[in-house]
């Protein structure tokens, strides 16, 4: 194989690689390992590769998966802690343009979020914990000003999560405010299907036999129909939805009781 296509399937190879530990699980990176160990052992074997360049490559994908995996779960911990997947790229750049880089910013990344977690609610005024400070200059050997700076970014984000727990809590209370009245609507609904159907057993349009059979088709085609697509919709719970369907029985219950 000549010099060109050589680096052309490397690169690919690479690339290949890369997007397997990008896109995958912990247990599918593993997985992903073996697959990338047979297809090297295959290019050391066709001889574009030595054994010890395969093995300096290998290390290297190892070393980015580890990061990759790292990075992922401490995205999943700022998340969980209310900061936007945004607010932490934007962390990310701004510790790297301070000089903050490898460990020293994985650090700093962790103890920041150790210091948003010792918050306990939004009513508290967040100060950044002093130990956490000693930390980041002993064990960190970050400057004064380098610490300073993320003590700052620290109480930027402590607002940020407030702000963000505040906005969840108002748009919970709306959506239950909406899934009520949802509710509601639907239960006067059913209940003037049930009006109509004993108007027209009063006025003998409809025996009661018939009534009953009409009221099982109803219940079939249209409230049963009804009730799914306001799920689907998330305009009610599925919680609410058996609400009504156990009025619905009681009521029954209730009527059949009162004709025997």
């Amino acid at each position: 194989m000549n010099r060109r296509n050589q680096h052309w399937t490397l690169r690919a190879f690479i690339a290949l690689a890369v997007s397997f530990i990008a896109s995958g699980t912990q247990s599918a990176i593993a997985q992903d390992f073996d697959l990338i160990e047979q297809r090297l052992g295959g290019i050391v074997a066709d001889g574009e590769l030595s054994l010890e360049q395969a093995h300096v490559m290998l290390h290297a994908l190892r070393q980015h998966a580890e990061q990759h995996h790292e990075q992922a779960e401490m995205q999943e911990l700022f998340e969980r802690a209310g900061i936007a997947e945004s607010s932490v790229v934007r962390l990310h750049r701004a510790l790297e343009e301070r000089g903050i880089h490898g460990q020293q910013r994985d650090l700093s990344m962790r103890l920041l979020l150790r210091a948003l977690q010792t918050k306990n609610s939004s009513a508290d005024e967040f100060e950044f914990p002093t130990k956490l400070r000693q930390y980041l200059q002993t064990e960190g050997k970050l400057a004064e000003e380098q610490v300073q700076f993320i003590t700052n970014i620290a109480a930027r984000l402590a607002r940020e999560v407030n702000t963000n727990r505040e906005q969840k809590q108002q748009r919970s209370e709306q959506t239950q405010t909406r899934q009520k009245q949802v509710e509601e609507r639907i239960v006067q609904w059913i209940e003037s299907l049930e009006t109509e159907l004993r108007e027209a057993v009063e006025s003998e349009r409809l025996t009661e036999d018939e009534a009953w059979e009409k009221w099982d088709w109803i219940k079939e085609n249209q409230i049963e129909p009804k009730l799914d697509a306001a799920m689907e919709e998330r305009s009610l719970t599925e919680e609410q939805s058996e609400h009504i369907w156990v009025e619905i029985k009681e009521r029954e219950a209730e009527l059949r009781e009162q004709h025997e």
